[in-house]
């Protein structure tokens, strides 16, 4: 049998997370096997008996300079998953880093931030995309002044932090910093999310759950970076055509947890309004059904409401409609007319113009992204 090898770190969050798409791929629709293998055991295979390889999906950095050698030297179909290393020989598939920006950026302006910030380094290439996607959707809706912060420096941090603002918002492009960065935050007495709003990456629940104040993020679809590469993979190996072209994979969501959530509040009305709007079986919920709901005239509930949380009741119903229609665009074969009907929104018309201001794509052009289905491969 047939064998793709992988290059992928057992301990890594985002290489566990990458491997199911891989094998469903390849179990679907080729009748190859997969193994995985530590470099040196792979160097070794690829000197002693290349003819085993029948290809190579792998992180391929820096510090992989033999392996590459080795792979284009045996003509090895190889492809690169690695986000922050872009190979001229080698192809490869990663996230959309230029959106992951912009979608971490929308996020914090809903949020009416005065201040805003990106901590990273940007001398890493997935990095700096993604510093370039959110400073340039802040320089569209007016924001003149963004400033970096270096992850390793905290005493960068700690002026920012203290030059601030506030409302301020920070967005941590690389994951595991975001927790010692809400840390310090805390230590410096801000109030989060209400001083400082932060939203991070990966959405990987050992670093959102265990910080001291659970992490909103942006949820990644690795399983389709996995997906696209043996894809990828295929196409070069069989000469047939791929289904899915874009070697960019757009981000699924943002996960709100509490550190960018301002809807969190002590305030019971508000808090069982917010459970309504957000319960999955309200997807045409008004205001007005809410104040009865819960036994209040509108004019209470929309009172206490914006004292609590800083919004109207009426635009946290549309940003969850939205937020919700995003996810069904992408999880269910519905039209975009009864997704749209569903949330409230007959006018189909009317419904794509408000899904692309929000998400900055029509919910047609969003559902073309995902994977369609290629022919059987030996």
């Amino acid at each position: 049998m047939k064998t793709i090898y992988l290059g992928l770190g057992e301990e890594r969050y985002w290489s566990r997370s990458i491997l199911p798409g891989i094998s469903q791929y390849v179990r679907s629709f080729t009748s190859m096997s997969l193994k995985n293998l530590k470099t040196e055991d792979m160097l070794h295979l690829l000197k002693e008996r290349s003819d085993l390889v029948s290809g190579f999906i792998g992180e391929i950095g820096p510090e992989d300079h033999s392996l590459k050698q080795a792979l284009l030297l045996n003509k090895v179909c190889s492809v690169n998953i690695r986000g922050d290393q872009h190979h001229r020989e080698l192809p490869t598939i990663t996230h959309d880093n230029l959106r992951i920006g912009a979608m971490a950026a929308e996020h914090l302006l809903n949020l009416n931030i005065k201040h805003f910030g990106f901590a990273g380094n940007i001398n890493l290439t997935h990095i700096k995309e993604r510093w370039e996607g959110y400073r340039s959707a802040l320089m569209q809706a007016g924001v003149t002044c963004v400033e970096k912060i270096a992850e390793d420096d905290p005493e960068c941090l700690t002026r920012w932090l203290k030059n601030s603002s506030k409302p301020a918002g920070l967005f941590c492009a690389k994951s595991r910093i975001e927790t010692s960065i809400c840390e310090r935050a805390i230590g410096l007495g801000f109030t989060i999310p209400n001083d400082l709003a932060l939203i991070g990456i990966g959405d990987n629940p050992f670093h959102c759950e265990l910080s001291p104040i659970p992490l909103s993020t942006i949820e990644l679809d690795y399983p389709e970076v996995g997906y696209r590469a043996a894809d990828l993979l295929c196409s070069m190996k069989f000469n047939t055509p791929r289904q899915c072209s874009d070697g960019r994979v757009a981000p699924i969501k943002i996960v709100t947890r509490q550190s960018s959530d301002r809807l969190a509040t002590s305030d019971v009305l508000a808090q069982e309004a917010i459970r309504l709007i957000r319960s999955p079986s309200q997807g045409r919920i008004m205001v007005d059904e809410i104040a009865r709901v819960l036994n209040v005239s509108r004019r209470t509930l929309e009172t206490r409401f914006k004292k609590a949380t800083g919004s109207t009741v009426y635009h946290v119903i549309h940003r969850e409609r939205m937020q919700r229609a995003y996810e069904m665009v992408q999880t269910r074969n519905q039209t975009i007319r009864s997704i749209g009907e569903w949330i409230g929104i007959s006018d189909t018309k009317r419904f794509i113009a408000l899904f692309k201001k929000e998400f900055g794509q029509t919910p047609g052009r969003l559902r073309s992204e995902r994977r369609g289905h290629p022919t059987q491969m030996s």
